[in-house]
């Protein structure tokens, strides 16, 4: 048996963000981080505020997977959202912080 097998759960409870199975898995909790969630409620609104549809839709549809990107703590994933959002928002502060969080640098994003 690997060491990541298991028989089951029987009795177990489990808390939000659980991951079952994986290995050097960091997840991130947004709740837990303030200026996270801050930073992706401005961007939520200022999503709401663009005019062209498709450009809405692809600002939302980018904005999902870096909701879902940052969970997973994935940087790599993080930085290319904010790259496609940065030209689809006004509120570059929002990007700014959660690049900052995750120790990036977005090409053209700047104050």
């Amino acid at each position: 048996m690997s060491k990541n097998s298991f028989k089951g759960f029987k009795g177990a409870t489990f808390g939000d963000n659980t991951n079952i199975g994986g290995d050097n898995v960091k997840q991130i909790k947004i709740e837990e981080h303030s200026e996270i969630r801050t930073a992706l409620n401005d961007i939520s609104k200022d999503l709401k505020s663009i005019d062209n549809a498709d450009s809405k839709d692809e600002a939302e549809i980018y904005y999902e997977s870096l909701v879902k990107n940052i969970e997973k703590n994935d940087h790599s994933k993080v930085e290319k959202c904010l790259s496609k959002l940065q030209p689809l928002i006004s509120n570059v502060s929002s990007l700014m912080t959660i690049a900052s969080f995750f120790g990036l640098s977005i090409p053209g994003l700047t104050m």
